[in-house]
């Protein structure tokens, strides 16, 4: 089975670890733009080709045929978790995500406890 090249535009954004809003922002488009490329119902434009090529080092005849002599550039693949809390910190106010963040670093970086002695 061969993917589309609405496929393996999601799979570059998503190895890219950014959601359609943030990956549209980046190559210059709208969000509803990268939402009908990866739904396969548009097919990109010659300036999304460079954009991607340029901002992600992407392979064009590979992102158009799904074929090259070149392997593309592995990016980090995000689990579906982190896709989850990005997606989810993307959809809050400026306060909300302030205090994600807050919250984040107080679980991540605990300051160590005072020994009772």
């Amino acid at each position: 089975m061969s993917i589309d090249v609405g496929e393996r535009v999601a799979l570059i954004r998503k190895r890219a670890g950014m959601n359609q809003r943030d990956f549209a922002a980046r190559l210059g488009i709208s969000n509803g733009g990268i939402s009908q490329i990866e739904s396969g119902k548009a097919m990109p434009g010659g300036d999304f080709l460079l954009r991607i090529h340029q901002e992600f080092g992407v392979d064009l005849t590979w992102l158009l045929t799904g074929m090259s002599n070149t392997v593309p550039k592995e990016a980090p693949v995000v689990s579906p978790e982190k896709q989850e809390l990005m997606d989810a910190f993307d959809d809050m106010s400026p306060e909300q995500r302030r205090a994600i963040l807050e919250v984040g670093k107080v679980l991540a970086y605990p300051k160590p406890s005072k020994l009772v002695g």
